[in-house]
């Protein structure tokens, strides 16, 4: 499972520890009194201000789960995918 708001040195870690990367579909919803609130620009803005005070661990995880969301919100096709997952989501789309 990917981390909110982990670095990519967590992922290279857990491949050094024999881990294996795996596709699994996460997603993240918040509740309908939220949910208006959780749109792409309201993610540009925050990721903005964790670029401002990247230490900042609320906005780390705010920034992470409205990135979730979002990208939930995509059709599969247009998601993005972990770089790890890239050559595995590569040879999979020549599947049939």
């Amino acid at each position: 499972m990917q981390s909110l708001d982990a670095p990519a040195n967590v992922d290279e870690f857990k491949f050094r520890m024999g881990f294996e990367p795996r596709a699994v579909r996460q997603r993240v919803d918040f509740h309908p009194f939220l949910n208006p609130f959780a749109t792409p620009t309201i993610h540009t803005l925050t990721r903005k201000l964790l670029q401002r005070d990247p230490s900042n661990p609320q906005l780390a995880k705010a920034e992470g789960m409205l990135r979730f969301h979002v990208e939930g919100k995509r059709r599969i096709v247009e998601q993005a995918w972990p770089e790890c997952l890239t050559t595995q989501h590569v040879s999979g789309m020549h599947k049939s």
